[in-house]
């Protein structure tokens, strides 16, 4: 496979969005959306 398209992301960024999944009741995709940088346009 290629290079992974952005940065890893800190373990804390990842710890919160998977906190905000699991507790917040949020999709995967809205916490995404949220958080994440979009996809370059």
């Amino acid at each position: 496979m290629g290079k992974p398209s952005h940065a890893p992301s800190a373990p804390e960024f990842r710890a919160r969005a998977v906190e905000l999944v699991r507790v917040g009741g949020l999709a995967k995709a809205q916490v995404a959306r949220a958080l994440g940088p979009g996809p370059s346009r």
